[in-house]
């Protein structure tokens, strides 16, 4: 049957459409409707439609036929063969025999990452790029590298604080501890093409770059289990004179960015694995260092980082809550972080865990004095406030969005408080002016979407909090899935689906099934793990 012709004015006028026609219709000298991500007269033929790229930069099209390349597609130069004692490792391409052909080869992603060990060049990943990567395999080129860490320090870095700034430790330090670190790199090249992943169009492109992503990750835990093993056998004595900082740096960054990887991935809860180590090495160096804080300011920052982690994780789990070493401190600024209001959620979700053990044995619940926890997030709330004329200019069309989303963190702490803490039925009637306030502060902090979005990352928790509170009410229901959606489509955070997944439980269960906390708590064994941040 011959297939049939697209005719243009037959095509939704409303359709994405790119600015040049896709390459296979010039070579066939056809007219090319446009569309996006592949063009109808391709796909209605059973092609390929190979997009819309103004420069193919196809390495395969040809073959050398002089010099030292000569006879080659790929042109690069074949490693040079090197004596081995021990002979090949594995088939996982880190150390593979190099008489193997290139075609025949996994990506060897420890080359990829020794291949450049400098500040990024370029401003963006080419997704064309990205698709060449199974043609050129074990020969990744060094834009590809830099790119990735490029993306990583642009893109990237600004969803792991409040407000991005000067003073971003992830994008200002990080980057210069991977230079010596091959777990490190490899898992920064990791989130970087996870993120890359779940925000780039077209479905080729993504299952290149998770593809990609899983490799770089696979190479970095196996790195990062031979940096462990020589951490954990250090002495102790050697760990009380500071010695091996530079390790413990090393190992906890790449943990946290590991982390973040999976918490960039959908369906996937392996982030809570990579958190139960950082929970377990941050616990085992303050032991073994005897003290309340690291003395290297990479390292505080990075136990800093975990802790937080740890605060938002806790927040939804209740048999599985750990007993930390540390907890997130309550009022401290830390080079600029907006996290202040984490250590308060840590101490409500450890005070909630405590009224519930003396419940359940049967003992007297003291009244809670909710007007000292308000106290404190009215500190914390001053202290944020004061902070953002350190980060955005005062002139700023932004800051009245991030003054928002500070109050509604600040409405989201006081709420949380009361379903935490009263053991009353005066908790729903007190909680209702602040559940009217958050609203009122999430929709002016989500009016400038989506021409800014900046703030998307920071919306979570008031989200998550606000439909805690929505059980009743089918229109404010609608308001906080449509904008979990969109802000994880936006920020490409999947790890907050759960959170999503489970609202919808909650609104959907039928009966009196009492506050959030304690359905949540019935249900643990039925629910997935999941993290609001």
């Amino acid at each position: 049957m011959r297939p049939k012709n697209v005719r243009l004015d037959s095509l939704p006028p409303n359709r994405e459409v790119s600015s040049r026609d896709c390459r296979l219709c010039t070579k066939r000298r056809i007219r090319c409707d446009r569309t996006l991500p592949e063009c109808r007269k391709c796909t209605t033929r059973e092609l390929s439609c190979p997009g819309f790229d103004p420069v193919p930069l196809r390495w395969g099209q040809g073959v050398a036929s002089r010099g030292k390349l000569s006879g080659r597609v790929i042109p690069v130069l074949p490693p040079a063969k090197r004596k081995d004692p021990t002979g090949p490792r594995s088939k996982s391409g880190v150390d593979e025999e190099p008489d193997v052909p290139a075609e025949r080869r996994e990506h060897d992603v420890r080359a990829v990452a020794n291949c450049s060990k400098s500040a990024p060049d370029f401003s963006t990943l080419t997704p064309y790029l990205m698709q060449e990567l199974g043609l050129v395999g074990h020969y990744l080129s060094t834009a590809s590298v830099d790119n990735l860490f490029n993306h990583f320090c642009n893109e990237v870095t600004p969803m792991l604080i409040w407000l991005d700034g000067p003073h971003n430790t992830w994008r200002n330090s990080i980057p210069g501890l991977a230079k010596n670190s091959d777990c490190l790199r490899l898992s920064i090249m990791g989130l970087a093409a996870a993120h890359l992943s779940v925000t780039c169009a077209g479905s080729n492109n993504k299952a290149v770059l998770l593809h990609f992503n899983h490799n770089l990750r696979d190479a970095s835990l196996r790195d990062l289990n031979h940096k462990m093993n020589l951490e954990l056998n250090r002495d102790d004595a050697k760990a009380e004179e500071n010695y091996g900082d530079a390790s413990v740096a090393e190992i906890l960054a790449t943990i946290l960015v590991l982390c973040f990887a999976e918490m960039l991935t959908p369906e996937s809860t392996d982030w809570s694995l990579h958190l139960r180590a950082c929970r377990a090495f941050v616990n085992r160096h303050s032991l073994q260092t005897r003290r309340e804080e690291p003395l290297d300011s990479i390292i505080r920052f990075l136990f800093k980082e975990a802790l937080d982690l740890e605060a938002y994780a806790n927040i939804s789990s209740f048999t599985r809550t750990p007993n930390l070493t540390l907890k997130p401190p309550s009022n401290s600024m830390f080079d600029g972080h907006f996290w202040i209001f984490t250590g308060l959620l840590h101490d409500v979700t450890i005070a909630e865990r405590q009224l519930y053990d003396l419940e359940q044995e049967g003992g007297q619940i003291p009244a809670t004095d909710i007007s000292g926890w308000k106290a404190k997030l009215d500190v914390a709330h001053s202290m944020a406030s004061a902070c953002i004329s350190s980060v955005l200019d005062p002139e700023d069309s932004n800051r009245g969005s991030f003054h928002a989303i500070i109050r509604a963190h600040y409405y989201a702490g006081l709420i949380y408080c009361h379903q935490a803490l009263v053991r009353t039925s005066e908790s729903a009637e007190s909680t209702a002016a602040f559940v009217d306030g958050l609203f009122h502060e999430i929709q002016l902090a989500t009016g400038v979407l989506p021409k800014c979005t900046i703030f998307c990352h920071d919306l979570f928790f008031p989200l998550f909090i606000a439909g805690t509170e929505s059980r009743a009410n089918p229109h404010r229901q609608g308001i906080v899935q449509g904008l979990f959606e969109t802000t994880i489509s936006t920020t490409g955070l999947w790890c907050n689906n759960g959170g999503l997944t489970f609202l919808r439980n909650f609104w959907a269960a039928s009966g009196n099934v009492g506050t959030w906390i304690s359905f949540a708590r019935e249900n643990e064994s039925q629910i997935s793990p999941f993290i609001i941040f």
